[in-house]
């Protein structure tokens, strides 16, 4: 996939997708990986440094380009940004379908789908969470007259 700026510098993002979830995740504090703990960044206790967006990365021109858009190689948009800073990022499956989804307010979702494509599972950062995932069947041994008989679920 590549999105290409028609600006005079030239500038080509090409990004890859390996099929592997990268998600980013800002946080507030960072992990010491010498001692485990939470601690505020170095230069300032208790600031947030935000990540810098694809479009601050690549210094992308809003006004010369107009929004940033990202899609994959089967045309599915994978990551928009505009002028105000508002971003979003998808993930999708092998047959196209939004598996998660994520914006610069910190909303999230990720959903699960059936060999039909209906949306079995839905989990959000609100809170929602639709579960239609099939459970697995507990069968049931009964006995008549001394003999055990083993009920299964059609």
């Amino acid at each position: 996939m590549a999105a290409t700026s028609p600006s005079d510098t030239g500038l080509k993002l090409s990004l890859q997708v390996d099929g592997k979830h990268s998600r980013h995740r800002r946080s507030q504090h960072w992990r010491s990986r010498a001692s485990g703990t939470s601690e505020a960044s170095q230069d300032h206790v208790n600031r947030y440094i935000p990540m810098k967006t694809i479009a601050q990365q690549i210094n992308w021109d809003f006004g010369v380009n107009g929004s940033l858009e990202i899609k994959n190689k089967n045309g599915k948009g994978i990551y928009f940004e505009n002028s105000s800073g508002f971003w979003v990022k998808w993930e999708h499956d092998s047959q196209g379908y939004v598996m998660y989804y994520e914006d610069s307010t910190g909303y999230w979702s990720k959903r699960e789908y059936d060999s039909q494509g209906n949306l079995i599972y839905y989990e959000a950062s609100d809170g929602l969470i639709i579960d239609n995932r099939p459970k697995p069947s507990e069968d049931k041994v009964i006995e008549i007259d001394g003999v055990k008989y083993k009920l299964t679920k059609l």
